[in-house]
C-alpha cells in the first residue's frame, strides 16, 4: 500500500512525537527498525503510516503499488535451471541478468517514502535485511543521524 502523503510520518519526527504516538509506533515498528539501517538504503525520506485524516478517510494509505520481481530468461538461465541449480541461477540471474528481486525493489519505494517498512516486511514475508547488504556507508551522514534517532527512540 502507498502510504498518504498529507499524514505519513517522517522516521526523523518520531524523535519529536509525544510519548504515545511513539510508545504506539515502537510496539509494532520496533523489530522493523533495528533491521532498517542494516538495508543501506538512505533513511532521510522513510515514512511511515500515519493515524489518518480526511484525504485518505483515516485509513493512512492512498492506493497500492507493486514491487515486482520480473525474471527474463536467456539460454544460460535456463541450463543452469534445467541442471536444478538453483543457486546458480539466482546468483547468474542478479549478477549477469542485473535482475532486481522484489525486495529490492520494496527498499527502493521504502527509501522514496512511498511505502511504511513494517508493512513491506508484512506484504513480502521478508525482512529487510534479508539480502546481500549494501557496502557500509552508502547512506552518508544522513544514515548516521537517522541511526542514532532511531536508537535513541529505541533506548526510550
Amino acid at each position: 500500500p502507498v502510504l498518504c502523503p498529507s499524514c505519513k510520518i517522517p522516521l526523523t519526527a518520531l524523535t519529536k512525537s509525544d510519548h504515545t504516538v511513539r510508545t504506539k509506533w515502537l510496539s509494532t515498528a520496533r523489530p522493523t527498525m533495528q533491521r532498517l539501517p542494516q538495508t543501506g538504503i538512505p533513511l532521510d525520506n522513510v515514512h511511515f503510516r500515519g493515524s489518518g485524516c480526511q484525504k485518505c478517510k483515516g485509513v493512512g494509505l492512498c492506493g497500492l503499488t507493486v514491487a515486482p520481481e520480473v525474471i527474463v530468461t536467456d539460454a544460460s538461465l535456463l541450463r543452469l535451471v534445467r541442471k536444478r541449480d538453483m543457486d546458480g541461477a539466482m546468483q547468474y540471474w542478479r549478477h549477469e541478468l542485473q535482475g532486481t528481486t522484489a525486495l529490492q525493489r520494496a527498499l527502493a519505494l521504502i527509501a522514496d517514502g512511498q511505502v511504511d517498512p513494517v508493512i513491506a516486511e508484512e506484504r513480502l514475508s521478508a525482512e529487510l535485511n534479508q539480502e546481500e547488504r549494501q557496502p557500509a556507508g552508502t547512506a552518508g551522514d544522513t544514515h548516521e543521524t537517522v541511526t542514532k534517532a532511531g536508537q535513541t527512540l529505541l533506548a526510550q
